[in-house]
């Protein structure tokens, strides 16, 4: 009975502190969505934010970072929002795999579409410059396809838009952590000839299947960590 009531004192006393924290996170990131959604839109039509919103973004991320690491998370909320991140990772892998296959269906060579895809996912006018392209099968999946390439590409800049995310940005924060789970495990595919380029590995392993994200046991029992609070072990 004692040890509730520390609990019970304990978290009457921290509550306040944690409410703040959670209080300042939502209203920094609402300035930081701002321009999320003011980067994706300029984007969208061959534009970018000016150094000093580059700056701001930054700084404001960074806020939040701070703000966040200040919280201990509950296990299985951190496990919720992983999964979270896999369900987006998983749209974003199926339009890009689908529109690669598409392109190699009609003879583009992987190398190659890698080559003008990335850095390009946003860029209103990739489908009109792909098609001038020389190289073994553009013009075919341009002249062929542009229906359904417009769909996938639409579907991605949707995405864009529903993270506030840049796909680079994403795939970078996707990618950073999974590298921490695979650590010490090189990737085996490679371009047919050898490992693939620094630039190309992270759309080849966004575009590769993800082992699954790890749930709780509801059948684990709780007791006290060190600050008397109810954790499941």
């Amino acid at each position: 009975m004692e040890n509730w009531i520390s609990v019970t004192a304990i978290e009457a006393e921290l509550k306040p502190k944690v409410i703040e924290t959670f209080d300042t996170i939502a209203g920094t990131y609402k300035r930081l969505r701002r321009l999320q959604d003011q980067d994706i839109q300029f984007q969208l039509k061959r534009q970018s934010i000016s150094p000093g919103q580059e700056r701001r973004y930054k700084k404001l991320k960074n806020e939040i970072i701070d703000e966040v690491k200040s919280l201990r998370l509950n296990r299985a909320r951190i496990d919720a929002l992983v999964e979270q991140l896999h369900e987006i990772n998983k749209r974003l892998v199926g339009y890009q795999g689908q529109l690669m296959r598409l392109a190699e269906s009609h003879g583009v060579s992987r190398e190659d579409f890698l080559e003008s895809y990335m850095d390009s996912e946003l860029d209103p006018l990739w489908l009109n410059r792909v098609s001038k392209r020389s190289a073994n099968g553009w013009k075919n999946f341009v002249a062929r396809d542009k229906d359904r390439i417009r769909e996938l590409r639409t579907q991605i800049q949707m995405l864009a838009t529903e993270t506030g995310l840049e796909i680079g940005e994403f795939r970078k924060d996707r990618t950073s952590g999974a590298k921490g789970r695979a650590r010490g495990t090189p990737s085996q595919e490679g371009d047919g000839g050898g490992k693939p380029t620094t630039r190309h590995r992270h759309l080849q392993k966004i575009c590769q299947p993800r082992p699954p994200v790890p749930r709780p046991d509801p059948g684990r029992q709780h007791r006290p960590d060190e600050g008397g609070r109810q954790v499941r072990v």
